[in-house]
């Protein structure tokens, strides 16, 4: 059996794989984040909810993990930080109307786990839920487009990958001040790295490469770990000013995503 394929037990009977438990154990962390961060989050430019409404700004998001994801095989890609949710959709277009009804889906799911102490029943009735949800979501983000042709290029599958920002919670602009803050004070990106296993990371944050300006540590150890390749979030290009397409098919003919 396949490490990440093994049943897995928390308080009885649980179908859950390992892989999944450890994603789970990592989302309750994040998602019931300390007071004292969220007020330093909003602080630095976080959103938060206004009379009510847009609850998932007060939320604190731990990312994705697909139903088919395998440590050693899967891919992790990451983004800066959620754009906020907006209390009606910016325009009568269909596209935002149903970026709306996702994110309220992905919400209403996550603090209704949160909403009441973790068991293996409300674990199992969560994470399909919330893949499902976040599928539906996630295709419809224009950052996504990106992300799919990478995708394409390495011949996997939204079920395959993971996803994660490195700030938690969600605002507007590129996030540099909040993803610096998060990273060194709650939600290090080498914690999910240790959990997944990744057998490669791709950024849309430029200059949070290994050794980029944004300071990320991808690894506990700089020498270990996966790969990580960065890239322009809008325009696709790579640190050498490739286009996604040249690059992406480079990646492909030299990575070798097997099992451990």
């Amino acid at each position: 059996m396949k490490q990440g394929e093994r049943e897995h037990q928390i308080d009885g009977v649980c179908m859950l794989n390992e892989t999944e438990v450890k994603w789970l154990d990592y989302a309750w962390r994040i998602a019931t984040c300390p007071d004292y961060h969220r007020r330093e989050c909003i602080r630095l430019g976080a959103a938060r909810s206004r009379r009510g409404l847009c609850k998932g700004n007060d939320l604190r998001w731990p990312g994705y993990v697909g139903a088919d994801y395998r440590p050693g095989e899967g891919v992790l890609l990451v983004g800066a930080v959620h754009a906020p949710e907006l209390p009606v959709a910016p325009s009568g277009l269909q596209r935002d109307k149903d970026l709306q009804r996702t994110a309220y889906a992905l919400t209403k799911l996550l603090s209704g786990w949160t909403a009441q102490p973790r068991s293996i029943s409300r674990d199992e009735q969560f994470l399909p839920a919330f893949q499902r949800a976040f599928v539906d979501a996630a295709v419809l983000w224009e950052r996504w487009d990106e992300f799919a042709k990478i995708l394409e290029a390495l011949e996997l599958s939204i079920q395959q990958v993971a996803y994660t920002n490195l700030a938690k919670c969600k605002a507007v602009g590129d996030g540099e001040l909040l993803v610096k803050f998060c990273q060194s004070e709650f939600a290090p990106i080498s914690d999910l790295v240790e959990t997944l296993n990744p057998c490669a990371v791709f950024t849309c944050v430029l200059n949070g490469g290994t050794g980029g300006s944004w300071g990320v540590r991808w690894c506990e150890n700089p020498n270990e770990g996966p790969t990580v390749y960065p890239f322009h979030g809008r325009r696709g290009t790579d640190q050498d000013g490739r286009k996604i397409d040249i690059w992406t098919r480079d990646v492909a003919s030299k990575l070798q995503c097997k099992p451990l």
